[in-house]
Parts: structure tokens; C-alpha cells; sequence
């Protein structure tokens, strides 16, 4: 992912590129992620800074309104535009679009089974190999959540699982100057990285949060009705994600191999 800029910027929205907007699925996803780690840091800071300072109290809270403002504005609009898709029955939409809204939808309590059922779940069924690994993990989570998956639709989401990069295989880039278009690999420390624990570090800068959300959402279909080809494939990845990613669970839940770690991630479980 593509981090700050400067401290005030909000993620990949800098004034600099207002005549290239972000497609509006991605831009919900990355404010409700964003919103996620300021929460955290302003109302959880013995797990998630180093120490105090202007940029944890202030600043995050200033910043943490203006993304939710943007949020209240964003989904007004998605709305909008799942109305009209449905009224057309027109699915022929990027597979991003819907991964990225279903998740932003499902994380911050807004869901409509009609627009999953009607919308959404038919352009992820259609494109699904088109999806990256976050994509395929933030659509397993909601769908898991919503526990209105079908068996044929899980199938497709996981159907070229192997091929994907999870957790250690992510490479982080920063965007060349003047340009959002074209990548340089990331170097430095951002500042949000700069005074947040390893815990919280690890787990967005680093691409955890998107393996445990595959896994809760794989563990919560893993007891669903999905028919037994569907069934049989939810627990073959996630065997292959406690192998491969460290990650695994007992009756209390999921363990990463940072018990600080895995009490963050419990911090944005819904309730």
C-alpha cells in the first residue's frame, strides 16, 4: 500500500492528485482501514504508541473526524450507485469495486443483504480470479459475517487462493514524485510507523490484519452450510494459512504468534 505522504495527509489522497480521484470502492476501504488504526492509537495507546505527542492526541483526533465525515459522504454515495446498478442489472463492474465495498459496508455496520445478494456477490461470482489477496480475504471476512454465503460463491473466492501473496510476501512501494501512476520501493520510517508499537506496525504496515481476517472469516464459514466441495475447501486453506503464516487458534479464538498482536486485532472484532 501507499502510506502518507506527510503526516497531515490522509492515505493516498494528497491535494496533489485531486484530478485523479480514487475509485470509490478503494477510497471507502482505505478510510475505513485508516479509521481502524487512529482509532486505536488515540483510544488504545498503551498498545499502539511509543508515547504520547501532538500527532496521538490531537492530530489523530482531528484526523480521525475528518475520515469520518468522508465516510458518512462516501456511503451516501455508494448507495446511490448500488441502487442504480441493481435497477439495470448491469454486473459488468470491476471485481474491486465489489470486494472493496462489501468490506467497507460489513466493517462499519452498514449492511444490506438485498445489495450483497443482488449486487455485490454477482460481480465477486463473475471475477473473482480477477481479485488480489486482500480483495479475497476482506470479501471471505464480510461474507463470514453476514452468514449469507453460498457454497458456489466461496468456491469461486478461494478457487486460485495459492496464487496470491499474503502477509510476508508484500513488497511496500511510495509513488514517485508527481505521479500516482508509477512505484518506487518504499524506504524510511513514515510517521505513523515512528511512534506506533511493533504491534501496530506489523499488523497494517506490514499486512497481518489481512491474513487473520482471511482466517476469522475462513474459521466462521468453516461452521456454516456451504455444501461439502465448499466446506472442504475452506479447510484446506486454512490449513495451508496455519502453515505458512503462522497462524493458528483454539477454543478462545485466533493466535498469532504475538499474544499483543492478537489483543489488538481483537480490538476490531465487530461487536
Amino acid at each position: 500500500m501507499v502510506w502518507r505522504n506527510e503526516y497531515q495527509d490522509t492515505l493516498k489522497m494528497t491535494t496533489s492528485y485531486a484530478d485523479k480521484p480514487v475509485e470509490l470502492g478503494n477510497f471507502l476501504h482505505l478510510r475505513t482501514r485508516e479509521r481502524e488504526i487512529l482509532y486505536n492509537r488515540i483510544h488504545k495507546k498503551a498498545d499502539t504508541v511509543k508515547y504520547d505527542n501532538f500527532y496521538t492526541t490531537g492530530g489523530d483526533a482531528k484526523t480521525l473526524k475528518r475520515i469520518e465525515d468522508e465516510l458518512d459522504h462516501g456511503f451516501s454515495s455508494l448507495m446511490e450507485i448500488l441502487t442504480v446498478i441493481h435497477s439495470k442489472e448491469d454486473f459488468n463492474h470491476p471485481v474491486s469495486f465489489a470486494a472493496n465495498a462489501l468490506y467497507a459496508l460489513e466493517k462499519n455496520g452498514l449492511r444490506n443483504e438485498k445489495m450483497y445478494r443482488k449486487v455485490l456477490y454477482p460481480i465477486l461470482k463473475n471475477k473473482a480470479e480477477y481479485l488480489h489477496a486482500e480483495g479475497i480475504a476482506g470479501a471471505i471476512w464480510a461474507i463470514s459475517q453476514s452468514q449469507s454465503a453460498k457454497g458456489d460463491l466461496v468456491l469461486e473466492l478461494l478457487k486460485n487462493y495459492e496464487e496470491k501473496k499474503f502477509g510476508t510476501d508484500i513488497v511496500y512501494v511510495n509513488n514517485t514524485k508527481f505521479s500516482n501512476e508509477t512505484f518506487v520501493s518504499a524506504e524510511g520510517t513514515h510517521g505513523i510507523e515512528f511512534d506506533s508499537t511493533a504491534e501496530l506496525t506489523k499488523m497494517y504496515l506490514q499486512d497481518h490484519i489481512v491474513c487473520l481476517e482471511l482466517f476469522e472469516g475462513l474459521k466462521n464459514l468453516s461452521n456454516q452450510s456451504l455444501g461439502s466441495e465448499a466446506s472442504s475447501r475452506v479447510a484446506e486453506v486454512l490449513t495451508d494459512l496455519e502453515s505458512r503464516q503462522k497462524i493458528t487458534s483454539d477454543y478462545t479464538g485466533i493466535i498469532s504468534r504475538s499474544q499483543a498482536e492478537q489483543e489488538l486485532y481483537q480490538q476490531l472484532l465487530p461487536k
